[in-house]
């Protein structure tokens, strides 16, 4: 199942960038971040959570969600030193607090609701 694969993912990643950050290799640990992030997209495009949704199965719908979340924790976590105002807004609007200690606990997104959302970052328009 692709979803094990995806947790496994994420304590691999959070132990090699243990190690990335130990030897200031930033740009290896947000290349895991991109290959966490690209596993989420995966993720949703193979369990097509809006199908399960539609067919009442609810429970897979909320693994899916706890993994998602798991993934923003983590994430989250690993870009805080370099987006620091838009890791504060994520932080806010889903009640996350990521910290070393949880970053291989999968209960510690366990019962989160999300709070008011807005944009991480203002969209940029064209000056004309």
């Amino acid at each position: 199942k692709y979803e094990q694969e995806v947790i496994n993912l994420i304590y691999h990643i959070n132990e090699e960038n243990i190690k990335y950050v130990n030897d200031f290799q930033i740009n290896k640990i947000l290349n895991n971040i991109q290959e966490l992030i690209n596993s989420a997209n995966k993720l949703i495009e193979e369990t097509k959570p809006w199908e399960l949704f539609k067919d009442n199965k609810t429970q897979q719908v909320n693994n899916l969600l706890h993994i998602l979340t798991k993934i923003i924790e983590v994430s989250t976590f690993w870009l805080k030193p370099i987006l620091i105002d838009g890791v504060k807004i994520v932080m806010s609007q889903t009640n996350v607090k990521p910290t070393f200690n949880r970053l291989n606990d999968l209960t510690s997104v366990d019962n989160l609701q999300l709070l008011e959302s807005m944009p991480i970052y203002r969209r940029m328009q064209n000056i004309k």
